[in-house]
């Protein structure tokens, strides 16, 4: 990449150390293999461009003059309902934490005013564009670098009681009381445990304040729930050694259900069987992938995890069409040549 070392670029990360998933699974991935140092963004000083995570200072960064700004936006933030009291609080909120200098009352046009400031926004899917495109044109839309792992599922064979999965963000747990009455249902006909890989303890606002657990968060289930740290080195020998992968979404929120298709694919990756709540993303993919285990209701997730759980060939099949799918779309040199292309379309050849 010629000239890439004498740009000067300016990160603004969700960590100093560069150790967050937003960090490490997207712009810094990148500038390690492109090869040009991170340095963290001082909003005094003056660059070719600043590439700003949701982690940083929105309220700063939104004003930002003296050089091209790239957003990296991955939740639906202008997707949050108006009437959402955590909406309505949180500018308020990140004033009085520290996280931002300025006070803004009004989170949704801090979001707004980000995107119409920046030379370029780059989002998590393309659902996702399609919300920012009227606040800036200039929209790209990249996953997550899923990263590699040492495991990969072969062995279909069902466990006694059959093993779920679900793997994320220990606030997401909550998620599982959108299925509670079908798992149990499952559970009196097959048996089941659940296995959760996640932060155990974790603070409950602004990442800073209230420590809660991730049993607290689950719904009551009759069966056995384990809890696993998160760790890089055991994550993808917990999940393979389970039997199906399940990731509930809450559809009727906003927020949630425009949510890209980073986890799916990376339990595709893995050769895992997975079930899914229908938001565009996941149906968009699997329709694409030929798999059919999206769910729009309590129904259809009590039709196809009995059908998943019974039937070993549906889950073998599933896992070799998810397997071919992201070996073919999510190929490492496509990414990197998607964040080339968001300096290109802002004048900065690389």
């Amino acid at each position: 990449m010629v000239g890439l070392q004498s740009l000067r670029l300016g990160y603004v990360p969700y960590s100093n150390a560069f150790d967050h998933p937003g960090d490490r699974r997207r712009f810094c991935h990148y500038a390690n293999r492109r090869g040009f140092p991170l340095n963290i963004a001082d909003p005094n000083k003056t660059y070719d461009a600043v590439i700003v995570s949701e982690g940083g200072d929105l309220s700063v960064w939104s004003q930002y003059q003296k050089g091209k700004v790239i957003f990296d936006m991955v939740n639906a933030n202008l997707d949050v309902p108006r009437t959402e009291m955590k909406g309505l609080m949180r500018g308020l909120a990140k004033f009085v934490s520290g996280q931002h200098h300025r006070l803004t009352f009004n989170y949704w046009r801090t979001i707004q005013e980000m995107c119409r400031n920046s030379e370029a926004v780059v989002c998590g899917s393309p659902e996702q564009a399609d919300r920012i495109r009227p606040f800036q044109s200039n929209v790209h839309a990249i996953l997550d670098h899923h990263g590699m792992y040492d495991h990969v599922k072969e062995d279909f064979t069902p466990s006694d009681p059959f093993r779920l999965v679900w793997e994320g963000l220990p606030h997401n747990a909550a998620f599982f009381s959108e299925i509670k009455d079908v798992l149990v249902s499952l559970h009196h006909r097959h048996g089941l445990s659940l296995h959760v890989i996640t932060t155990p303890l974790s603070k409950r606002f602004l990442s800073k304040y209230g420590s809660v657990r991730v049993e607290s968060l689950l719904p009551p289930l009759p069966f056995p729930v384990f809890v696993y740290p998160w760790d890089e080195r055991t994550v993808s020998s917990i999940i393979t050694s389970c039997d199906l992968a399940l990731i509930p979404i809450p559809m009727k929120s906003a927020f949630n259900s425009l949510k890209p298709e980073n986890k799916l694919l990376i339990f595709w990756r893995m050769g895992m069987p997975v079930v899914t709540s229908a938001i565009p993303s996941y149906v968009r993919v699997m329709r694409e992938a030929g798999v059919s285990q999206v769910c729009r209701n309590l129904s259809e997730w009590e039709s196809t995890l009995e059908r998943c759980i019974s039937d070993f060939s549906t889950r073998c099949e599933t896992s070799d069409r998810g397997k071919k799918y992201v070996a073919t779309h999510c190929r490492e040199d496509h990414w990197l040549t998607k964040w080339d292309a968001v300096f290109s379309s802002m004048g900065l050849e690389l």
